[in-house]
């Protein structure tokens, strides 16, 4: 786990923010997971290894509903707020049994882009 103290513009107070690195085993191989969060009960998101991660550091973060922890499984039903970030295939990505049909946002695993992600989720819930 590793803290990084965050200042989202000038007028705000620093805020910790979290980003805990693992391996678990999930869709029949040992997977890259990196967690960002304020709270740790409270995961603002949960980052997984793509399949070619040993070579280029990519992970992809299923899309899910504000508010909730239902994945987004058409582009139609994209929430707003994630205009910025440019929707994959999760599948494309993440093959194996068990990976879901749902769309997510590939990044790579730089702190300064999983927190943005993270943070830009916790302004949306």
């Amino acid at each position: 786990m590793v803290e990084y103290e965050v200042v989202r513009d000038e007028e705000s107070e620093p805020e910790t923010v979290y980003i805990d690195y693992s391996f678990e085993e999930k869709y029949g191989r040992r997977r890259r997971y990196v967690t960002v969060y304020k709270q740790k009960s409270k995961p603002l998101a949960r980052f997984i290894g793509t399949d070619n991660w040993s070579q280029n550091r990519n992970l992809i973060w299923p899309l899910k509903q504000n508010g909730g922890r239902s994945l987004v499984r058409d582009l139609n039903e994209r929430p707003e707020g994630y205009e910025e970030f440019k929707p994959v295939r999760f599948r494309r990505f993440v093959k194996g049994t068990g990976a879901s049909a749902c769309w997510g946002i590939r990044t790579k695993e730089e702190p300064s882009r999983l927190i943005h992600i993270g943070l830009c989720r916790e302004e949306l819930t």
